[in-house]
C-alpha cells in the first residue's frame, strides 16, 4: 500500500509522506504499507537518515513495527543466486527478527515500541553495514531500493484493528 501526501506534520518544509494503517481485526497473514524510491547512486551511499513521526498507534500483534529497508539489486562482487541483496532497519515496534530470509540481514536501530506524537530522528551507516554483516559493499549494483515502511506481520483473525498513522520526512541517502 502507498502513501499520500500531508501538510497535517510536516518536520521540515510544508509537508511529509504519510501512511495510513487502518486494518479490521479479522485481517490475517502479513500486510506493508511503505513509501519506496529507486536510485541509481554509482557509488553505493555512506548513510540513511531522516524522521518518522507515529500517531494512532494501535498494536494488534507482536509484529507491528516501522522499519527501512536497503535493497541492492544485481551486485557484481556478490553471489548470483539472489537477485538482490538487503538490510532491514527496524525502527521501531520490534524486539526480534520478525521472519528468516536468506538475502536479508535485520539490523535494530531502536527496539523499544514507536514513540508517539513527535518527531523522531534516525540514521544508519548502511555502508558499513553492508561491510560488517555481508562482508563487502555492493559493487556493479543495478540500482539501490528504499522502502520505509509501517507492517504487520503473523496477524491472526481476532487479534484486534491495526491501527497507524506514519510521518516520514526529510529522507536523505548519500554521503556522511
Amino acid at each position: 500500500m502507498g502513501f499520500t501526501l500531508s501538510q497535517e506534520f510536516a518536520h521540515g518544509g510544508s509537508s511529509s509522506a504519510h501512511l495510513s494503517m487502518h486494518d479490521p481485526a479479522f485481517a490475517e497473514g502479513s500486510k506493508v504499507y511503505y513509501l519506496v524510491q529507486e536510485v541509481d547512486p554509482g557509488e553505493f551511499p555512506d548513510v540513511v537518515r531522516g524522521f518518522y513521526r507515529v500517531e494512532d498507534w494501535q498494536k494488534s500483534t507482536p509484529r507491528q513495527y516501522l522499519q527501512f529497508v536497503v535493497i541492492a539489486f544485481g551486485p557484481d562482487n556478490f553471489p548470483a543466486d539472489a537477485a538482490n541483496y538487503q538490510l532491514r532497519y527496524g525502527l521501531a515496534g520490534l524486539d526480534s527478527t520478525p521472519f528468516q530470509i536468506d538475502n536479508a540481514y535485520f539490523v535494530f536501530l531502536d527496539r523499544n515500541p514507536p514513540v508517539t506524537g513527535e518527531w523522531v530522528p534516525f540514521e544508519a551507516h548502511i555502508k558499513d553495514d553492508f561491510q560488517r554483516l555481508w562482508g563487502k559493499v555492493p559493487e556493479g549494483f543495478d540500482k539501490l531500493r528504499l522502502l520505509f515502511e509501517v507492517r504487520w506481520d503473523d496477524k491472526t483473525a481476532g487479534d484486534g484493528a491495526a491501527d497507524a498513522d506514519v510521518y516520514y520526512d526529510d529522507l536523505f541517502i548519500g554521503p556522511k
